[in-house]
């Protein structure tokens, strides 16, 4: 998946007017050099954003997060164990892959919807494995997990409830599948542990619980642990999380002015060496560092960053050592291969592990893009220039003309093909309905389909995750009304 967090962000600031506090996450002003905006427990989303980021920010750790790694984690034991994963993966040589010759532009396929009207409405992430989808979803009691043979009858997997019993996650939570393996990682903020749920087969599970270190913050600051990117294939499971500590800004600011002005807090940046803030009444204020004996070192917490573990058969894990990746801001995307784990870096770098424990710098200048792998080919989007292609080739396949807008996401692959949603981050028209999204679809990287999801007289709706099997592809949408529904899509023969 895409970095959703950037696509987030830059949608929210190109498109939403500055609010009030209680209204909406803070909005930065432009201001010279580039304010760094700060996020406090006060802030909300306003109407129609909250069902899209509510769904987006769950299902945004399943691949795309962009997801800052780094210190060292605890090495853990088994909790649960079960015989190991085996060794083999069916790969296609990338030279098999489609190309460009012989293409039949917007002469693919149509995909014929049909929702499931009794699937289970708590699904907010959907992988396919081992001949069936699986639903990660959240209840009152906990996480539970759902399976399907066909998208449209669903059971509880009974193997995964024993274990979620004992598990309590507030998320949020991710899934992932390979050939060989599914991963689930399910977050509880406080302790700070990661609890990671794999299987071999979707009937025998064992569960692993990490205790994620975190830094003190004994100025009053908070500290959040997210999960980020995800791997399984044949080399194992390999699992990152974000740890991110915040500056105590409201004490600070308090202590400064009082904690009426804090009462009455409307917008809130770091720009340089000063602090920038707001009232609800419009006053504005400045606050240099200098002036309380702070620098901006002083405002970035020790101990926050990134954190990774791989274990060969999801049974015994160790940390990743601090190279590669773990010297950057953090995994981009990561995708299995047939030796190990790709993983490319927030920023700039292309980096392979075999192991988890060593890093081979594959290529130090790669940026602005995302892996997927796709039946044993692993295929990259360039997001400068939007488009698709194998991974080492200079040449984007066919599918790639229906991406001419600048967000694509979800985008997933799968035997059936690759499928994405565009448009979903565009702004409002006149109306102030939100963007008609569009679903692009091919079966083979060559003949391709774009089409507008319609689904009646709908509320406003966001796609918030696909899967793809051999022959059919799951997909999940959000009301903004606050429904859920599933739809099962099976391409024309």
């Amino acid at each position: 998946m895409l970095d959703l967090d950037t696509q987030l962000r830059d949608y929210f600031e190109a498109t939403t007017p500055a609010v009030e506090m209680d209204e909406i996450a803070v909005q930065s002003e432009r201001v010279a050099p580039a304010p760094q905006v700060v996020r406090t427990t006060r802030k909300w989303l306003p109407g129609w954003a909250v069902a899209v980021l509510a769904t987006a920010l769950v299902v945004a750790a399943v691949g795309g997060g962009a997801w800052l790694l780094g210190a060292l984690g605890p090495n853990v034991d088994v909790a649960v164990t079960i015989p190991g994963i085996p060794s083999t993966i069916v790969t296609i040589p990338a030279n098999t892959a489609p190309g460009a010759a012989a293409v039949a532009r917007g002469s693919g396929p149509e995909i014929q919807w049909t929702q499931a009207v009794g699937a289970p409405q708590s699904m907010s992430e959907v992988v396919w494995f081992d001949d069936a989808f699986y639903g990660l979803g959240q209840k009152v009691g906990g996480p539970i997990l759902y399976r399907s043979s066909d998208g449209a009858a669903w059971e509880i997997v009974e193997g995964f409830a024993d274990l979620a019993l004992s598990i309590v996650a507030g998320g949020p939570n991710s899934l992932v599948a390979g050939t060989e393996g599914i991963l689930i990682c399910l977050t509880d903020p406080s302790p700070h542990v990661l609890t990671v749920v794999t299987s071999v087969d979707g009937d025998t599970w064992r569960a692993t619980q990490i205790e994620v270190v975190v830094p003190l913050t004994p100025d009053g600051g908070n500290t959040f642990l997210f999960s980020g990117p995800l791997a399984a294939g044949p080399a194992g499971f390999l699992v990152s999380a974000k740890v991110e500590a915040e500056f105590d800004f409201e004490g600070l600011i308090a202590d400064e002015f009082g904690w009426e002005v804090i009462d009455d807090l409307a917008t809130l940046q770091v720009a340089g060496d000063r602090i920038l803030f707001s009232t609800q009444d419009g006053t504005e204020y400045e606050l240099f560092l200098s002036d309380v004996g702070l620098t901006q070192a002083d405002l970035a917490e020790p101990g926050a960053g990134a954190r990774a573990w791989w274990s060969p058969d999801g049974m015994s894990w160790q940390a990743s050592v601090p190279e590669g990746p773990m010297l950057s801001p953090g995994f981009g995307s990561a995708v299995p291969v047939a030796d190990g784990f790709l993983v490319t870096r927030i920023g700039v770098g292309l980096w392979k592990t075999t192991d988890g424990t060593s890093w081979e710098e594959v290529d130090p200048t790669y940026s602005d893009a995302m892996l997927l792998e796709w039946n044993g080919t692993v295929l990259e989007y360039r997001t400068l220039g939007r488009n698709l292609r194998v991974l080492g080739s200079s040449e984007a396949l066919p599918v790639s003309e229906a991406f001419d807008v600048e967000d694509v996401y979800p985008l997933e692959a799968g035997e059936a093909g690759i499928i994405a949603a565009l448009g979903q981050f565009a702004p409002r028209g006149e109306s102030g309905s939100a963007p008609v999204v569009s679903i692009v679809f091919s079966p083979d990287g060559v003949e391709w389909r774009r089409s507008v999801f319609e689904e009646g007289a709908r509320p406003e709706v966001w796609i918030g995750d696909f899967a793809v099997g051999p022959d059919r592809v799951l997909m999940l949408s959000a009301g903004l009304d606050g429904s859920a529904q599933t739809w099962v899509g099976v391409p024309e023969q």
